[in-house]
């Protein structure tokens, strides 16, 4: 706790944080399972370094230890959104990942990432039975960043198929009529979608195609 403590003070406001960092790790090794130090250690490793990946995997550290700990799982999630965004991070990312759906296998936004880094390295099949099992749950969430990959890595028709078999094109049908017109290559598929879904449709359809509405994207 003093360690600890100290790291707080280091961090909060005296704003020395390489020696908030060792306070921490030194609160770490006398107590490995020190939730709040490994919490805290994330904090500032995600807000005044560099070190993205060792954040994640301190609040990962730090839920493990302590699943009640949503907040620091929020945070874990925010900061594998962004480094899904970077190649060279996909390895320890996706370990990262199944490692969290483990400790949480009901929360979706991680069976997203999970999906969506499944397909950034090649294990469509893995992936595509992650998107079965969400599509198939009555849920109203959905993840365009992993739709955005779904598109990106040219899985579009296997993808609408699944949406159908579970139902999904109903409860997520602005997503499906989007997901239809990148398949056709052009957002005029869109016009002949019913008025009161294209609008959101083409919303979505901006966000997992967006090339389509470039200069150079195909019209027809």
């Amino acid at each position: 706790y003093p360690w600890n403590a100290l790291g707080n003070l280091l961090q909060y406001h005296l704003n020395r944080y390489e020696e908030a960092e060792q306070a921490y790790r030194r609160a770490i090794e006398l107590n490995f399972q020190f939730t709040y130090s490994w919490s805290n250690l994330g904090r500032l490793l995600e807000l005044h370094f560099d070190r993205a990946r060792e954040a994640g995997e301190a609040y990962l550290r730090a839920f493990e230890i302590d699943t009640t700990r949503l907040s620091d799982l929020t945070s874990f999630v925010g900061i594998c959104a962004r480094l899904a965004e970077s190649p060279d991070e996909l390895p320890c990312l996706l370990t990262m990942l199944q490692k969290a759906h483990e400790l949480a296998p009901d929360h979706r936004e991680i069976q997203f990432l999970l999906a969506q880094v499944l397909t950034l390295t090649g294990k469509w099949a893995e992936a595509s039975q992650l998107l079965r099992q969400l599509a198939t749950n009555e849920l109203a969430f959905f993840s365009t960043g992993f739709f955005r990959v779904v598109v990106k890595k040219d899985h579009i028709e296997e993808a609408i198929a699944v949406l159908e078999q579970t139902g999904a094109n109903e409860r997520w049908w602005p997503l499906y009529e989007s997901m239809q017109a990148a398949n056709a290559g052009t957002p005029y598929y869109l016009r002949t979608v019913a008025p009161e879904v294209r609008t959101v449709a083409e919303q979505i359809l901006r966000q997992i195609n967006p090339e389509l509405f470039t200069a150079g994207g195909r019209d027809h």
